[in-house]
């Protein structure tokens, strides 16, 4: 069980997405157990113990889901395993054009290899299924997806990250409206 009493105010920027300000106030218990109970229903039993998320992640995503009417999104930069016990800050490198045949390398705050990727994901898929935005099907083809992708360009890893993290946040919501219209339309891609 979840302890409620010690938790205060959940800011947002400090779970789910480094850019929203917001602060919840009102961190519902029910949320994690009912994502809980969710997920073992769906999966036929409950998910590892550094695959569940904490109960600020649960209301962090639960929040951006259903009361912001947002995308299915967390930032892997302080979307974790465990949550706030972990406090080792991952970076990666980007090279970007600046100019004309012109490079220059960025440094950016984010999972620095798939691993630690993947550790985020298996957080943030236990969290998807829990709250029924997305069948484990969909989950386990994109993951399968983007580990072929690292595989096939092991050199391109931070923008596979910063592809893979505009895609979750900005593409996700428009590709979900689209199949699920071809769905009622009765397209045979989308059945």
């Amino acid at each position: 069980a979840y302890q409620t009493n010690l938790l205060g105010k959940v800011k947002m920027s400090l779970v789910v997405d480094r850019q929203d300000d917001t602060e919840l106030i009102d961190v519902n218990q029910q949320v994690a157990e009912t994502g809980l109970w969710n997920f073992q229903q769906i999966c036929l039993g409950p998910p590892l113990e550094d695959h569940t998320p904490t109960l600020t992640q649960w209301v962090a995503l639960h929040h951006r889901l259903f009361t912001q009417q947002a995308t299915p999104y967390a930032d892997f930069a302080v979307w974790l395993p465990y949550g706030e016990r972990i406090l080792k800050e991952f970076k990666y490198q980007v090279w970007k054009q600046v100019g004309r045949g012109e490079y220059r390398q960025f440094e950016k705050t984010g999972p620095n290899n798939l691993l630690a990727w993947e550790a985020s994901w298996q957080v943030f898929r236990t969290a998807l299924i829990g709250l029924s935005i997305v069948a484990p099907a969909v989950l386990d083809a994109y993951l399968a997806c983007f580990r072929q992708l690292c595989h096939d360009y092991p050199e391109a890893w931070g923008l596979l990250c910063d592809a893979g993290n505009h895609f979750r946040k900005h593409e996700a919501l428009s590709i979900r409206r689209e199949a699920e219209g071809a769905y009622y339309r009765g397209e045979h891609w989308a059945i």
